[in-house]
């Protein structure tokens, strides 16, 4: 079979979302971008309380082959879903190429983590 093509900045059309949900409630999940042949390219991992309606993404990693492809605003989009009008935040942004992908989607996220009792219990954080 050919390879399909691709154009930068859109997601493979045999891109499938895996999520795996937290262990405990509020606790960190992951959801993962597989491609064929490639397998797993890209991730994001995620806190959601769906008690204090709060989430928080903790990292967005797409290997450096794969990237600029639409990739990691396709998981953006897919995590933000999990908590519609839920308030959310990402950790802090420390390079200019983070800055430049929070900057083209999700320019009004805070990037200071703001985590609820709930999550920092989950990641035992607090007692």
């Amino acid at each position: 079979m050919p390879p399909v093509p691709h154009t930068p900045n859109v997601p493979r059309r045999d891109a499938q979302l895996v999520t795996l949900p937290p262990d405990l409630e509020a606790g960190l999940g992951r959801i993962e971008l597989h491609t064929a042949p490639h397998g797993i390219v890209a991730d994001l991992d995620l806190a959601v309380c769906h008690t204090c309606h709060r989430g928080v993404i903790e990292h967005v990693r797409t290997d450096p082959p794969h990237r600029r492809r639409g990739h990691g605003r396709a998981l953006v989009t897919a995590a933000l879903r999990r908590g519609t009008g839920y308030a959310w935040s990402t950790t802090r942004v420390d390079t200019a190429g983070a800055a430049a992908f929070w900057a083209a989607v999700a320019p009004n996220l805070p990037h200071q983590p703001a985590y609820c009792a709930h999550m920092r219990r989950a990641a035992a954080l607090e007692p």
